[in-house]
C-alpha cells in the first residue's frame, strides 16, 4: 500500500511539473501517451489528434521522449504518419537522438526519467480540420524496453523581420 501511495504521489508531481512546463513553454498543443510497463510494442501506435482552425501560423513540431535507464540505445527510430483532414497521408521516418556517443543522456532527468525534447521541424497546416499524427517505433526489436511515455507538442514560431 505504501508503494502505491508513493507511486501516486510521484505521478502527481510529474504531471504537475509538466503542466507548469506546458504553460511556461508557449505550447498551443501538448499531449502525452504513457507506454504501459515502459515497453513499447511494435504494433502499439500512438495517435495525437490536433484540431486546426488557424492556417496562417507556422509551428515548431516537438516530440518529447521520457525514457528510463533500461533503454539501451542512443536513439529511437520511429515512423510518423500525418493524416490531413481530407484523408491525404504523409509518412516520415524519424531518428530521435536520446544520448551522446559516450552514453550521456540529452535533456534533463525528472523523477528517475530522462526527458528529451526533440525538435522535428516547422509545420504549417494548409487546411482547417483535424490532423492525426500517428507514431510507432521502427526499431529492430518487437518490444522496446525503457520508453515510459511519448509527447507531441506544437509551439508557434515567431519570426522577426530584419529592418535595415
Amino acid at each position: 500500500m505504501k508503494y502505491i501511495k508513493s507511486t501516486l504521489i510521484t505521478n502527481a508531481l510529474i504531471t504537475l511539473f509538466w503542466a507548469c512546463q506546458f504553460f511556461s513553454s508557449g505550447y498551443v498543443y501538448f499531449q502525452w501517451h504513457d507506454i504501459p510497463g515502459h515497453t513499447w510494442r511494435l504494433h502499439d501506435t500512438l495517435t495525437f489528434n490536433i484540431v486546426v482552425s488557424d492556417t496562417s501560423r507556422t509551428f515548431d513540431l516537438v516530440i518529447t521522449v521520457s525514457a528510463t535507464d533500461d533503454y539501451q540505445w542512443r536513439n529511437l527510430i520511429t515512423q510518423m504518419i500525418v493524416e490531413y483532414p481530407d484523408g491525404y497521408k504523409e509518412q516520415r521516418l524519424l531518428n530521435l537522438p536520446l544520448s551522446s556517443d559516450e552514453g550521456f543522456w540529452y535533456g534533463r532527468k525528472v523523477s528517475g526519467f530522462h526527458e528529451i525534447e526533440i525538435p522535428i521541424g516547422e509545420i504549417k497546416f494548409p487546411k482547417e480540420g483535424t490532423y492525426s499524427f500517428r507514431l510507432f517505433h521502427w526499431m529492430r526489436e518487437n518490444e522496446v524496453k525503457g520508453i515510459a511515455r511519448i509527447g507531441l507538442a506544437l509551439k508557434p514560431v515567431f519570426k522577426t523581420q530584419n529592418r535595415e
